[in-house]
């Protein structure tokens, strides 16, 4: 299971390869249009942080 490259990752970081082996998690690449962290993580125009906030449920107080 390990390769002699990776003896220097600890067992306990393994764990991620067990669960997917096991298919109990998927991991799917998002689109950056879809990608509602990215508000977290760049410098966007107002209409995409508007977009990224409505579609993570931000709601902002002041328009209530």
């Amino acid at each position: 299971m390990f390769h002699s490259r990776s003896k220097h990752i600890d067992i306990r970081y393994h764990w991620i390869r067990e669960v997917l082996d096991r298919k109990e998690l998927k991991i799917e690449k998002i689109h950056t249009d879809l990608n509602w962290s990215d508000m977290m993580t760049k410098s966007m125009p107002t209409k995409k942080v508007e977009d990224c906030c409505q579609g993570a449920g931000v709601v902002m107080l002041g328009l209530i």
